[in-house]
């Protein structure tokens, strides 16, 4: 699961795979809010997530929190 996170951030930031494995709204500039909704909403379809909650939104700032709610969510990959 993680490595399919991974590549997602490369591809949603252009990121090589050492700087997504530490990704974070702090330290990946093109990271804004709107690149966080689009993110979340390829996360959504890439593990086969039907909803994510505001709440978790907010939440998955990071490459940790956003593993820990895949996995509160028993995300598929």
């Amino acid at each position: 699961m993680q490595k399919k996170l991974i590549e997602l951030l490369m591809q949603a930031f252009t990121l090589n795979e050492k700087d997504a494995e530490i990704a974070s709204m702090k330290s990946v500039s093109e990271w804004d809010s709107l690149t966080h909704v689009e993110l979340m909403m390829s996360i959504e379809e890439e593990f086969s997530i039907s909803k994510i909650t505001s709440d978790e939104i907010v939440m998955m700032i990071d490459i940790e929190n956003i593993m820990k709610v895949l996995t509160s969510k028993n995300a598929k990959f």
